[in-house]
């Protein structure tokens, strides 16, 4: 106890955060188990006089230990409700309960910017409002009628009553016992016109490719095509996802002066020609490749341009 004591006192000296609750308490039992020993070796002549004293010291350690575990409770208790306020109130998507029916409980402060709508006023107002449907049980329509409770998740258009439309994409947790949602909405407008923008640009992309009178790929740092334009696919067949030293020369490893390769390699432009054999012809191809990097310069691949040039029908043999 006398140890115990010490490295107390000692972490106060050092100014460690030490509750003086707690100090006193140890102390309040130090000096309880100093009175046993000293009743002891006195052959306990004065237990009358130490008994009560020892008892005392006893009966109070206990709500100092339990005041200091309390306090300390109550801190950290404390602190987490901080943290949960500063999440909910600094939260860019919308935190919300929602009971089964449909009816807001509580929303934090970006339902302002989400739906328009700031939190108090949108305290009380039914999903309805926004597009949903319930069932005939009242509760809303999506909620699994067997009580599980696996998370929801969905994209769905929301027209405010002012300013354009916009696209909300809805997380929801279904807690059967309580019979609430535990709800968070974020506006993804913004990347669903970015998403759709790409879309068009590779619509173009691609409708611009498959109007080249050439083959082009492309092939990763492995050599495994990831594209092939429709020309590329009408001479050679849809490879995509293959090794292309394995489905256009039939080896194990990749070729020798394989223009890809090295382009990868030293980041330049080369060419090479090969011959191949398909339905009895040979096509001599000229294959130039190129380096592919992405945004932030990094060799991603290699873009493969085939040019067939000549046709030789193969002799057939005579008997």
């Amino acid at each position: 106890m006398l140890l115990v004591l010490g490295a107390f006192i000692s972490a106060a000296a050092q100014g460690k955060n030490v509750s003086k609750a707690l100090l006193c308490g140890f102390a309040f039992l130090f000096f309880d188990e100093f009175l046993m020993i000293f009743n002891i070796i006195s052959d306990e002549r004065h237990v009358d006089i130490y008994a009560p004293i020892r008892h005392n010291l006893h009966i109070w350690s206990i709500p100092l230990f339990l005041g200091t575990y309390w306090g300390d409770l109550s801190r950290r208790m404390g602190a987490a409700k901080q943290v949960v306020k500063n999440v909910f109130n600094l939260s860019p998507g919308m935190l919300g309960l929602i009971s089964f029916d449909g009816t807001f409980m509580l929303a934090s402060p970006a339902s302002s910017h989400v739906l328009g709508i700031p939190p108090d006023e949108l305290k009380g107002r039914r999903l309805t409002d926004f597009g949903f449907e319930t069932r005939r049980d009242g509760n809303l329509s999506f909620i699994p009628e067997d009580g599980e409770v696996s998370p929801i998740c969905f994209e769905k258009k929301y027209t405010p009553s002012h300013g354009p439309e916009r696209w909300l994409q809805w997380h929801l947790q279904p807690d059967s016992g309580e019979k609430i949602l535990y709800a968070m909405v974020a506006d993804v407008t913004e990347q669903k016109m970015v998403a759709e923008e790409l879309l068009d640009e590779r619509n173009k992309l691609e409708a611009i490719l498959s109007c080249l009178g050439d083959g082009l790929s492309i092939q990763d740092t492995d050599h495994r095509i990831a594209y092939q334009n429709h020309i590329h696919k009408k001479l050679y067949g849809d490879h995509i996802g293959e090794y292309c030293y394995r489905v256009y020369e039939g080896q194990s490893q990749v070729c020798s002066s394989c223009p890809v390769a090295m382009a990868i390699q030293d980041l330049q432009v080369h060419s090479a020609v090969r011959t191949v054999e398909q339905n009895g012809f040979k096509k001599h191809v000229e294959i130039t490749a190129s380096p592919l990097k992405d945004g932030s310069g990094a060799i991603v691949g290699a873009i493969e341009q085939c040019v067939t040039y000549l046709h030789e029908r193969k002799p057939k043999k005579r008997f």
